[in-house]
């Protein structure tokens, strides 16, 4: 059996490195931005604030884990985005389609098929792996045409499965990984709040 070729979704592989990222930049709006000490009277961040930014500054050690989060989430729904872009490929897919069935209505599987390969990204994939098993029915003399139709269609619906399957493991995986180490960094907040708390006393 054919199987589809491997999927062009360009996505992040690894969550925790995005979330790393924007721990790191909201640590450093923090210290270099918002603790700035032009936005305290007399240039010291222990005074009064002047602004918002030294009015959010103020905030504490939650302000960076709550910039982290937010950061966090504008990275990941842009990830989304583009991800979900690519699975549709380079062009356009009304485009695509129509491309495709006029390929197919003039009996040019070559052709079908190199459309395919310029599009990319999964629908096409779904399109290559039904081609191919078209071609196959084609070449084939034995079967009847209402089977040689099923095989088409068992393999576009197999194709499709596939493509879900491969797309829900990698989603989870990817979930699993964010949810460990957001659990592992609040872990780390709570100790940290729980320390300085037990300082100050």
């Amino acid at each position: 059996m054919e199987t589809t070729k491997k999927s062009q979704i360009v996505g992040i592989k690894n969550a925790g490195i995005v979330i790393i990222c924007c721990l790191v930049i909201a640590v450093c709006i923090f210290q270099f931005l918002l603790g700035n000490p032009s936005n305290f009277m007399n240039n010291d961040p222990n005074n009064h604030p002047l602004n918002m930014l030294g009015t959010i500054y103020k905030g504490g050690i939650i302000v960076p884990v709550i910039q982290t989060l937010l950061l966090t989430v504008l990275a990941l729904s842009i990830e989304r985005y583009f991800a979900l872009r690519s699975a549709f490929g380079k062009g356009s897919l009304a485009k695509f389609v129509a491309n495709i069935k006029a390929a197919l209505a003039a009996g040019d599987i070559k052709k079908a098929q190199e459309i395919c390969d310029k599009q990319r990204g999964s629908v096409a994939n779904v399109v290559t792996s039904t081609l191919r098993k078209y071609e196959e029915m084609e070449k084939n003399t034995s079967l009847p045409k209402e089977q040689k139709l099923l095989a088409i269609q068992k393999e576009l619906e197999e194709a499709e499965a596939r493509l879900l399957a491969e797309k829900e493991a990698e989603e989870e995986e990817k979930r699993r990984k964010e949810n460990s180490l957001i659990h592992k960094m609040m872990r780390g907040f709570k100790k940290f709040v729980k320390d300085t708390i037990s300082e100050e006393e």
